[in-house]
């Protein structure tokens, strides 16, 4: 919706407000880890799933600047057409631009899971029982300093792979369309 609202509707200070939201893509991820770890040790968060989930789903201003873009790319056309047909502007958005945007949601939808599913320093904070760990926490359980045992981590690598091909694989053609009309190139 903030996407929607930066490419489409006009506001006092939208461009600032977007420089913003972008310029927190400038700030390292650890910076914010002690802050964060603190507020979730208060609500009684830690050792579970919840750090890992919420701030993903709740501070994400590449799917913004992302979303942005394309929707920078539909037509008005459609929308004023809409609004001559007695269309709210929520009716614009849910039966309009979010159909047009399942390609550009693909996208992003695959982007956020596979940085999360590879995330290694924020469950190693979070998380404290192994019966909680993450894939990479795991493999990582298999190297120590008195031996590795290379046979079974390559055999757990392939099998950790085997979720990131099924999403990709699902969302295929939506990844290649949404990379195409986002205006993301090579």
């Amino acid at each position: 919706m903030a996407a929607y609202a930066f490419a489409r509707l006009r506001f006092p200070g939208r461009d600032g407000l977007f420089f913003v939201i972008l310029a927190t893509l400038m700030i390292p991820q650890e910076v914010s880890l002690i802050p964060l770890y603190i507020l979730f040790k208060q609500i009684h968060m830690i050792d579970t799933h919840w750090p890992l989930i919420l701030p993903p789903v709740f501070q994400n201003p590449y799917g913004i600047f992302l979303l942005r873009q394309f929707f920078r790319t539909i037509p008005v056309e459609l929308e004023e057409a809409a609004r001559i047909d007695g269309a709210n502007p929520w009716t614009i958005y849910t039966r309009i631009i979010l159909p047009l945007a399942v390609p550009a949601l693909v996208t992003l939808g695959i982007f956020i899971f596979l940085y999360n599913w590879n995330q290694f320093l924020t469950p190693l904070i979070y998380l404290n029982s192994t019966e909680n760990f993450t894939v990479p926490l795991l493999l990582s359980s298999y190297l120590s300093d008195y031996g590795s045992e290379w046979g079974l981590l390559m055999a757990a690598c392939t099998i950790a792979m085997a979720p990131l091909i099924v999403v990709y694989a699902l969302g295929q053609r939506y990844f290649i369309e949404g990379i195409a009309l986002s205006g993301l190139k090579g």
